[in-house]
């Protein structure tokens, strides 16, 4: 199954927001209850499945965070998924140029094997 890298490292963003405290404009904000982060972790979780089957094995379970090695896996995922989709992209853009090296190449062979 090919996953969306946009839309998964939107929800797993979204996740880590979720769960973990931050400052607002009143001060420190408390992660979100149980019930509103479970829904989301569950589409966190199939995407952490795809990206990094391992996690569960690989992130070492936080004994003092219910949610802290979803968090870690998480973090960890939306930086693979960034990287590969960098990957992606500085391949496409050397792709023509690889392609216009091999076609001179041939050019290149044809002459030579003409003469």
């Amino acid at each position: 199954m090919a996953i969306d890298s946009t839309w998964a490292v939107t929800h797993l963003q979204m996740f880590v927001e979720m769960i973990c405290p931050g400052r607002g404009p009143l001060g420190t904000t408390p992660p979100l209850p149980d019930n509103a982060i479970v829904p989301e972790a569950l589409v966190v979780e199939t995407i952490l499945d795809e990206v990094t089957p391992d996690w569960r094995t690989t992130v070492s379970a936080s004994s003092v965070h219910r949610w802290g090695q979803h968090r870690e896996a998480a973090r960890r995922a939306i930086t693979e998924l960034i990287r590969a989709a960098e990957q992606r992209a500085q391949s496409s853009l050397e792709q023509p140029a690889a392609t216009s090296v091999v076609a001179h190449g041939v050019d290149d062979a044809r002459v030579l094997t003409a003469r």
